[in-house]
């Protein structure tokens, strides 16, 4: 089906689990699910009631929070060469307009190589300290630059299932982390509450 018939109603469907779970514990079947009898729900719910009804005590008092992670590269890279140069690269740097221009050059090369370890390190400790304000934690695609109205290009993006009284520390532990990394170039955003969307354990079923 084409994306314009599917968009308002995979919105819809979101609205009604949305709604749903403001009034309980919700197992949030996949988009397009479609049963041609009530009997084959019937049936589908005692074969998986297990994991059904583990997966909704689990998710009884939580709920989902998404943060991304999103990162001005060249901001980074500059932050990066201004770092080189205040730690004693400036008096290094020759005195010849043209050989500092080329010195110059070769420190933003060496920053474009440094921002992918500096993420890597940054992302493994974000995750880590909001992992210990959740229960669980899922790792999502990365959407492509321009998909939305992003702010950059993405390279984090995390669901987290976070205890509903929780909620304001894990908040709190965004913006405490996020605080100092703006002006690297990395923006944090976090969103929610959802339905434990990420969460939901596949039931393997055939086409009904």
């Amino acid at each position: 089906q084409a994306p314009g018939w599917l968009a308002p109603r995979a919105r819809r469907q979101e609205k009604v689990i949305k709604e749903a779970a403001r009034h309980s514990p919700v197992f949030p079947a996949r988009f397009g699910t479609i049963f041609s009898s009530l009997d084959l729900v019937e049936a589908l719910l005692v074969r998986h009631h297990d994991v059904i009804r583990a997966f909704l005590d689990r998710t009884l008092d939580a709920e989902e929070w998404g943060v991304k992670g999103y990162l001005d590269r060249n901001q980074a890279q500059e932050r990066l060469v201004e770092e080189e140069l205040t730690k004693g690269g400036a008096a290094a740097l020759s005195a010849s307009p043209g050989m500092r221009y080329m010195q110059e050059r070769k420190l933003r090369a060496q920053a474009d190589t440094k921002v992918s370890g500096w993420l890597g390190e940054t992302s493994t400790r974000l995750k880590d300290a909001l992992a210990r304000r959740a229960l669980e934690l899922a790792e999502r695609r990365l959407l492509p630059a321009g998909a939305g109205e992003s702010p950059g290009e993405m390279v984090l993006n995390w669901s987290f299932l976070v205890p509903r009284p929780g909620v304001k520390a894990f908040l709190a532990e965004v913006e405490q982390q996020g605080g100092g990394l703006a002006e690297r170039g990395l923006v944090l955003h976090a969103a929610g509450p959802f339905p434990p969307f990420s969460f939901t354990p596949g039931l393997d079923e055939p086409e009904p």
